[in-house]
């Protein structure tokens, strides 16, 4: 297992994602080289009211064609994240370049996600979306990424039209996120270091009610 997978499960769903794993995610990847530098979108084609996630199957065993795992992630129609694999997937094939991503480098340098969605006009709901963006900044956090390093598969090659919305206006959604996402990890781990006695006691006192962290010192 790739060490971006350590504690991810728990960190989304701090996050305030729902998250379910497919049994043997952990040990479950194609042979060769998988060393992530970013991420990369992709919509599955289901057909429109073919259920949460219907692809589920497929994504994680392939198909006769393609030997899974074929992507990471599923992320269904409710907006649920499900982790499908931690090593190398079939997901991106012959491509590139594209800015930071070289020639068919995909499956070794990108990890990948799968949307439920038909692609074909089928509304993007403001759960599901809200969810992609999210588990994208999460996965550029722990990348030490900006969102530049999130790419459509449709930018990759021009074989696909996947996912079916705007990347740009997407990498700023994901952008935001990123930013909310390392405030809070800033203030999370802030702390605030004060000496004296009584005074040091009434400031530390203030401090807490705005939210701090605060050790108290002696002279």
């Amino acid at each position: 297992m790739h060490g971006l997978f350590e504690g991810l499960a728990k960190e989304l769903q701090t996050a305030g994602l729902r998250v379910e794993v497919v049994p043997g995610w952990k040990t479950r990847g194609r042979p060769g080289l998988f060393d992530p530098i970013g991420v990369m979108d992709h919509h599955t084609a289901s057909a429109a009211g073919s259920g949460d996630h219907p692809a589920l199957g497929i994504v994680t065993h392939g198909r006769s064609d393609l030997p899974g795992p074929l992507a990471h992630f599923l992320l269904a129609r409710s907006g649920k994240v499900i982790i499908v694999a931690a090593g190398r997937c079939n997901h991106a094939g012959a491509g590139g370049p594209f800015r930071w991503l070289g020639r068919d480098a995909g499956n070794a340098r990108c990890v990948a996600i799968e949307a439920e969605n038909n692609g074909l006009g089928e509304r993007w709901s403001s759960t599901q979306m809200d969810a992609f963006v999210l588990l994208n900044a999460v996965l550029l956090e722990r990348l030490e990424r900006d969102e530049s390093y999130t790419v459509a598969h449709k930018e990759y090659t021009t074989r696909k039209i996947d996912p079916s919305f705007d990347m740009a206006t997407f990498r700023k959604r994901v952008g935001a996120a990123l930013a909310r996402l390392r405030q809070k990890r800033w203030q999370l781990n802030a702390v605030k270091v004060i000496t004296g006695r009584r005074n040091a006691r009434l400031r530390a006192r203030a401090l807490r009610k705005n939210g701090w962290t605060v050790l108290v010192r002696p002279k």
